[in-house]
């Protein structure tokens, strides 16, 4: 954060990019310290977090692996349908409406798939 501030007070006008990674990085900075707060108070995280939500997916589905490895696969392929849907539909010209959604939801389930190969490259690494 420290690097891309300085990189905009250096530029004369700030280059767009940078000033996005800035604001999307003081965001994530904004959710971290709020869920360690609610942590110190309570005890518990909100969840609102990246990684918090994933590190949760994460133990839910290495359980599931672990529990019933077809009800994985199952839940890793429904997953990977919903990436390639989602695509479609933002690329579908008809459904331009709800494109942020999509996005939101495609986003969404990225995000789940790269749980989904983390825990199988874990599991490789494991059995090695």
């Amino acid at each position: 954060m420290r690097e891309l501030s300085d990189r905009i007070d250096k530029s004369s006008p700030p280059a767009e990019k940078d000033i996005i990674a800035l604001a999307e990085t003081q965001i994530r900075q904004n959710l971290a310290f709020k869920e360690l707060r609610n942590y110190n108070l309570t005890g518990e995280f909100l969840g609102e977090h990246p990684l918090i939500i994933h590190q949760k997916e994460y133990s839910d589905l290495e359980l599931l692996r672990k529990s019933n490895p077809s009800a994985f696969l199952n839940e890793y392929s429904k997953c990977a349908k919903n990436v390639q849907r989602y695509k479609g539909y933002i690329k579908d010209p008809k459904k331009s409406k709800e494109k942020e959604n999509n996005e939101r939801l495609l986003e969404k389930h990225m995000g789940r798939i790269d749980v989904f190969n983390k825990i199988l490259s874990d599991e490789n690494d494991n059995s090695i």
